[in-house]
């Protein structure tokens, strides 16, 4: 039991616990140093970073989602850095997005647009940090944009290190503008005692965009720990740490006391550093030169990480525009076969991909290459280790390239030969290697073998340029049996990606050959200093078209993971197409990694960090790439062999998967079978995965010889946080429109949407279905589409989004119009619409205004026409009249050509809000809607209507609701946190306890309304359920099924009944915690002398834990009273448990932990004033307004498909 209350005591003070800062008052050198010395470790709390990001899981990383860890702005003008967020930045502040939740309610650290100097510097700068570890890396997401300008000027930002000596930078910021996030890893190397991070940026006052950093995280900062017993192939340091054995006397320190680079036998090593000359090496005789420098590109050495240590730089003596080489020579070396001579030495690789590094071994006139890196490795020195295999006395060759027109980006420092390299008498005549015969081919083009030339941007372009086709041999596409591979080695820390032969190790076999003779691209260890990944990367691809596919094999075996990236080498940018983790068994496996339409060159990029385990790839193959390759897939698919002609669009964030509803990968709000057989696929994405992100289905370029087209579809949106599911066209060359739009949870059911195109003449077009995840919880399905000559039916729902859905309102002077709140220059109107509850919803208005409709007047706004209906149907919709004299509002049902009957009216003044209605229809003929809006002959009046429904099915009474074909008049009420209210059938979608039968049928089939608590975050969130608006009582009895059943005894969620109306809200009933493992019945007198609203409200409580809140059977009688209300007016299932033990153990759990709280008051008081900044605001309860009318069986837009969208962000 003390236990129990020790658990509850540290949870319920976790929130302090997250942002304490050095609770255990350790000694201020141990304070920042990335090792946790608290207990808590919160002496690693506002460092420039958080212990752990409560957002992200991660260690040592800042998110800004908080606060700003410790980061302060140190400006000393005007351009400042803020922490900021699109909801609160101005234009030319930050970006509208930030880069961890991927939405605009995510915080980032924005440099703030100024109006002061010409040119100002915002500087930011950390916490006093301590001891980087030699591995250190420092990893900021950044966003560099200025509208319209591709090039900006340097210094627009720029990381430094401070110590207690120097200053120094250790990157700049790239030259180019780009509308994305970027990644930057910078390595810092190894600093003893404090140092400071500053990241500034400078900038003219008319330089507007956004500039922002967002996710700071640190990698493998924190020295090594002591150990028990260190291993006998590694060197104990004298602080207890253990240093790999191959990483002892190298030149770093790697111990952090230097231990290891202080042992006497570290002496026996010949060494060069470069501080006095080039000691025993010397300089081959040719065009390019190694320079003896400091200060420069790098700004500071690897010896003794210091802007004064002295290094080597590449750099070229000559005009001339050819490639040059400056080489470096070794002393004479005494033949050796022990493997105990070798070479360690830095190398800093950066600003270029033309640069090259390569080592060799030179003896009688043969030169052999015995190591290679190259491209732009990254901000940092990099280590490199060679062990020499040589019959016969030799020299050491470095050689540095440089490409044509680079004035170096290479640079050399700390070269340690082993004291196995015996240096021998007397030298060694070199030479360079002959220059290659001259090309007739001039700067930018590709030599072909029949001695011909093309542009270099058609080399690897998926098609054949040279006519014998030697532009398409080394472009990635391998089974690594020729010993020259075209993927190039990336890797800098001890793991590396190389081509190998089958040599014992796993897998024995490759997939090629299925042999022991065959060869793969294996994960090898390498000699590097950081813990990074293992990367290769292809030559320059593409462009490409959009069914681009690579096919590989892979091989993963006892843990690790693959992953493929696609890199925009302009941009800078990289984007994940697949990745796998985990043990993977012991045979090759088969991929179609998908890489889509890429407009640029390209470079796909194999990263995997698989230490311990076995990894390799083999037998990769580019198929369907060249951007003209069309494949004959129908549109018209229901996903049960595959994705017909739908693309995975690899331009988006995450894609779609295909899945029969009993996959590995099980969620409760996914389908459980399919729309097609009940037991087939379809395809989905899934909320669980970054907000902001999205997933695109995208198809070639469609021609139509017909003039109208029918796109139908069947979704599942299912899930209280989740999306929007968009559906677009793209005519050729021009840019996308918007459709179609669903936002929120439908419900688990099917839902069928479709859409009237109208293709432009002659011009081809694309289809793209895009989900959009805002939410956190719940799932997006497509199943069924169709393609089709000629219209779709008329639409029985609209909300005007996109258009008028086939509403015609004619030409003459008076009409209805479609609008928004931020057209409504010309017409008052609703400060918003219905539908998405925001001043860029659209609906329908009339102007009943007398300067615009003369008194008695009319507007008409007619339906297209309807097939007969012969059984009961319900017309629900929404409208909004002006508070003073709006007029009337009648709806008429025209059947066949004359017969016109009225179904609806209202003319009263009402509430400034949206007001629901509904109207039972039945039709024995084809029919029409007519919607009519008479004018009162007043001024500012208006009348405006929103979200019309027809559904199949009688409509309900007012306030009434069984839930078993929607939720009626009820939905959800709009809130910042976006928590809802769902509805479903059988077992709740939730870990918790919920019904496995709904009231009204007793059964799994029947449904009701629910909530899981566990998905609000804090105490004052909240989510409710809101009814209609209902008229002034003087007493009638509201009725109602509920369900509250928690597993834990302490938690105490609560359900809560208010009724709303224009002068404020007013609670009536509630009950917390667990209730009854059955459905409990709950009889309540309203009265109220106003029209009003009742909600009910779902709320977490305090205490740790969650559940589910059910509703159904909801029923409202007006005029009629309730029974006495007594205690035995709710009829509780026999399985209900006391509430004894749970009162007793609470009250002893209060005591027990009452000291521990008062420490968290001010905390909690502090975190409730933040929430209540962010959470729903209910001064105006009168217009808050439902949203998720999430209950449709069909949904029909008819709009031209040429219709242009607004700007608007969905």
């Amino acid at each position: 039991m003390h236990g129990t209350y020790l658990l509850f005591a540290l949870l319920l003070l976790r929130p302090v616990l997250l942002v304490s800062v050095n609770w255990c008052n350790v000694p201020v050198e141990k304070v920042c140093n990335f090792l946790c010395d608290c207990w808590d470790c919160s002496d690693e709390n506002m460092c420039g970073y958080h212990k752990k990001s409560t957002t992200l899981g991660t260690q040592f990383i800042c998110d800004f989602e908080e606060d700003d860890c410790g980061w302060k702005d140190v400006s000393t003008s005007a351009y400042q850095w803020v922490r900021d967020q699109d909801g609160i930045s101005t234009w030319g502040t930050g970006p509208l997005i930030d880069y961890t939740l991927k939405t605009n309610k995510g915080w980032y650290m924005a440099a703030e647009y100024h109006q002061g100097k010409i040119t100002a510097t915002a500087s930011l700068r950390s916490p006093v940090l301590q001891e980087a570890a030699a591995t250190c890396e420092i990893r900021i997401h950044y966003h560099i944009w200025n509208a319209g300008i591709l090039e900006i000027s340097k210094g627009t930002l720029t990381v430094q290190v401070a110590d207690k000596n120097q200053t120094y930078a250790i990157w700049q910021g790239p030259h180019n503008s780009v509308y994305a996030w970027r990644e930057i890893v910078l390595y810092t190397g190894r600093i003893h005692g404090e140092f400071e991070i500053t990241i500034s940026s400078t900038r003219s006052f008319w330089e507007r965009g956004d500039l922002a950093i967002d996710d700071v995280e640190f990698r493998h900062c924190g020295l090594p720990l002591p150990q028990r017993l260190c291993p006998s192939d590694s060197f104990a340091c004298t602080t207890g740490a253990c240093v790999d054995s191959d990483h002892f006397c190298d030149g770093t320190d790697d111990c952090g006391d230097n231990s290891d680079e202080r042992d006497p036998k570290c002496g026996e090593f010949d060494r060069c550093t470069f501080e006095q000359d080039l000691c025993k090496w010397s300089m081959a005789q040719q065009q390019g030169m190694w320079t003896r420098t400091n200060g420069f590109q790098p700004a500071r050495d690897h010896t003794s990480n210091n802007r004064s240590g002295y290094f080597l730089y590449a750099g070229s003596n000559s005009t001339d525009s050819k490639e040059i080489a400056a080489t470096l020579l070794s002393p004479t070396i005494q033949a050796t076969n022990d493997g105990a001579c070798y070479l360690v030495l830095y190398y800093y690789m950066s600003g270029s991909d033309t640069c090259n590094l390569s080592i060799k071994t030179h003896a009688s006139g043969n030169v052999n290459e015995v190591g290679r890196k190259a491209g732009n490795l990254g901000e940092g020195w990099f280590r490199e280790r060679v062990v020499f295999l040589a019959p016969e006395n030799f020299q050491v060759v470095i050689e540095g390239t440089i490409g044509e027109g680079e004035m170096g980006c290479l640079a050399l420092d700390d070269l340690y030969l082993s004291p196995g390299c015996k240096i021998a008498n007397g030298s060694l005549s070199f030479s360079k290697d002959p220059q290659p015969l001259s090309s007739p081919c001039t700067k930018g083009e590709f030599l072909c073998a029949d001695n011909t030339c093309i542009l270099e941007d058609l080399v690897c372009n998926f098609q054949n340029n040279c006519k014998d086709g030697t532009d398409e041999m080394n472009c990635g596409g391998t089974d690594f049996e020729s010993s020259d591979s075209d993927w190039m080695d990336r890797s800098i820390g001890r793991l590396k990606w190389t081509p190998v032969k089958v040599n014992g190790t796993l897998p024995d076999k490759d997939h090629t050959t299925n042999t022991s003779a065959g060869h793969y691209l294996s994960l090898q260890r390498a000699e590097g200093l950081h813990l990074t990944a293992a990367k290769v990367e292809s030559p320059l691809l593409g462009p490409s078209g959009l069914a681009c596919t690579m096919k590989m094999y892979y091989y993963l075996h006892s843990g690790g993971s693959i992953a493929v990236y696609i890199i925009d080498p302009v941009l800078g940018t990289h984007r994940l197409s697949w990745h796998i983790q985990g043990d993977q068994g012991l045979d090759w496996q088969y991929i179609k990694i998908p890489v889509g339409e890429n407009t640029r060159r390209f470079q796909i990029q194999l990263i995997s960090s698989a230490e311990s385990s076995a990894a390799a790839v083999d037998d990769i193959k580019f198929v369907d790439c060249h951007p003209n390759t069309y494949l004959s897939e129908e549109v018209s698919c229901n996903f049960e062999k595959g994705l017909c002609g739908w693309h995975q669009d690899q331009s988006d964030d995450f894609d779609w998967a295909r899945d029969n509803g009993h996959g590995v990968v099980f969620s409760r709000h996914r389908p459980g079978f399919d729309h097609t057989l009940g037991t087939g696929y379809f395809l989905y994405v899934d909320a669980q995965v970054k907000r902001g992100w999205t997933a695109r289905l995208i198809t070639y370029l469609i021609s139509s010889e017909v003039k109208m087209q029918c796109l139908s579809f069947w979704y599942h949106m299912y899930g209280p946080h989740i999306g929007t599911l968009i559906l677009k066209i793209r005519y050729d060359g021009g840019n996308e429109n918007l459709l179609w739009t669903e936002t929120g949870s439908h419900g688990n059911v099917w839902h069928h949407g479709f859409h009237t195109l109208e293709p432009q003449d002659g011009k081809k077009y694309q289809l793209i279905f895009e989900a959009l995840y805002d939410g956190d919880f719940g799932d997006i399905a497509l199943d069924d589409i169709t393609l089709r000559s000629d219209a779709c039916a008329p639409q029985k729902r609209c909300s005007f989004e996109v258009g008028t859905c086939g509403f015609n309102s004619g030409d003459g002077k008076y009409t209805w119009k479609r609008q928004n709140s931020i057209m409504r220059s010309t017409i008052s109107g609703p400060g918003m619409d219905h539908t998405r509850q925001t001043v860029r919803g659209y609906y329908m208005i009339a102007d009943t205004s007398k300067t615009v409709l003369p008194s008695g007047q009319t507007v008409l706004m007619n339906s297209e026409p309807y097939e007969p209906f012969p059984q009961e149907q319900c017309l629900e919709f929404y409208y909004h009249m002006s508070t003073k004299s709006p007029g009337s509002l009648n709806i008429y049902v025209e059947e066949g050509k004359k017969e016109k009957r009225q179904v609806f009216s209202v003319n009263r003044k009402q509430e400034d809000t949206w007001h629901y209605s509904s109207i039972t229809i039945q039709t024995e003929r084809s029919w029409k809607l007519i919607l009519e809006a008479v004018s009162s002959g007043k001024d500012h009046s208006y009348i405006a209507i929103d979200d019309i429904y027809l559904s199949d099915h009688r409509c309900p009474k007012p306030g009434c609701c069984d839930f078993e074909t929607g939720t009626c008049g009820w939905s959800n009420t709009q809130s910042l946190d976006g928590y809802k209210w769902d509805w479903s059938k059988g077992e709740v979608p939730s870990k918790y306890p919920g019904p496995n039968t709904d009231h009204t049928l007793g059964n799994k089939e029947g449904h009701y309304a629910f909530f899981d608590t566990s998905l609000l975050n804090s105490e004052e969130a909240k989510a409710g359920l809101m009814s209609e608006h209902l008229p002034a009582t003087t007493g009638s009895c509201f009725k109602f099924w509920y369900h509250m059943d928690f597993s834990e005894q302490f938690h105490k969620g609560k359900l809560t009944m208010k009724l709303y109306t224009s002068a404020g809200q007013l609670t009536i009933w509630s009950i917390e915690g667990h209730q009854s493992r059955g459905w409990l019945n709950k009889k309540i007198l309203v009265e109220s002398p106003v029209e009003f609203q009742i909600v009910f409200e779902a709320t977490k409580g305090i205490w740790v834990g969650a559940g589910t809140i059910a509703l159904d059977d909801i029923d409202y009688t007006e005029g009629e009273t309730c029974e006495a209300v007594q205690a035995g007016d709710q009829t509780e299932n026999p399985t209900k448990k006391s509430n004894t033990g749970v009162v007793v153990t609470s009250v002893l759990l209060a005591i027990a932990l009452l000291v521990l709280a008062l420490l968290g008051i001010r905390y909690c008081l502090k975190k409730q004033k933040h929430q209540e900044s962010i959470s729903e605001s209910l001064e105006n309860p009168d217009r808050i307004q439902g949203f998720d009318n999430f209950v449709f069986s069909t949904d029909q837009e008819n709009i031209i498909a040429s219709f242009p969208t607004d700007n608007t962000h969905y």
